[in-house]
């Protein structure tokens, strides 16, 4: 591989091309080439780091993945820096926290339920309890013995062992935070407060 090929914006095109920074959709050359207007032999210059586009043309580019110049030449987002550096998570997962704190579509189910901010959530609770990453190593753990070649009737019981700990994990803590998962649900005004009224009643009922 040429330095051209590896160069910075040639990778990072590379790679938003191979899926798109917020949704994860394909891009071809064509299309990219039709949004700027410009031949498709054009597009795949800029891909192996022959040419470089002009400002007009990088502009373009950035709007075309709605990300700024900056981040289409160095991978990650001015506005990002700050929280990746302080929290030590990647850029992709402070933006995809960011999305999903605004309602991004790209989070709406096939049902066209809004999950975002229910998401956020259950997130918010989950993140912040020690036992998740208790039953998530608990788990791997058996997984990795999965790779060691034992017959099938002990794989299906390391299998049932390591979802075994997940759903004990899962079951406790919707269990014990349901009310709090809740009010957040509310307080994110994500229209759960319109069926506040009908879910107190049916436990009324009960």
């Amino acid at each position: 591989m040429s330095d051209k090929y590896n160069a910075p914006f040639a990778t990072h095109l590379r790679d938003f091309m191979a899926g798109h920074p917020d949704t994860g959709v394909k891009t071809t050359q064509a299309a990219l080439a039709a949004h700027l207007g410009v031949r498709p032999q054009t597009v795949a210059y800029y891909v192996n780091g022959e040419s470089l586009p002009n400002c007009e043309q990088l502009l373009k580019i950035a709007e075309f993945f709605n990300v700024t110049c900056d981040f289409l030449m160095t991978g990650r987002r001015l506005e990002n820096k700050a929280m990746c550096d302080e929290l030590g998570l990647s850029d992709e997962t402070i933006q995809k926290l960011r999305l999903l704190n605004s309602n991004y579509d790209g989070f709406e189910g096939a049902d066209g339920f809004d999950y975002a901010p229910r998401m956020l959530a259950l997130l918010d609770v989950i993140l912040q309890d020690g036992e998740f990453y208790d039953a998530l190593q608990a788990a791997a753990e058996y997984e990795i013995k999965k790779k060691e070649g034992y017959d099938d009737d002990y794989l299906q019981f390391l299998e049932w062992k390591a979802a075994g700990y997940l759903h004990k994990y899962l079951i406790r803590i919707l269990r014990c935070n349901i009310l709090s998962i809740h009010k957040k649900l509310i307080s994110w005004n994500v229209g759960y407060n319109k069926q506040l009224p009908h879910i107190e009643k049916q436990g009324g009922e009960e």
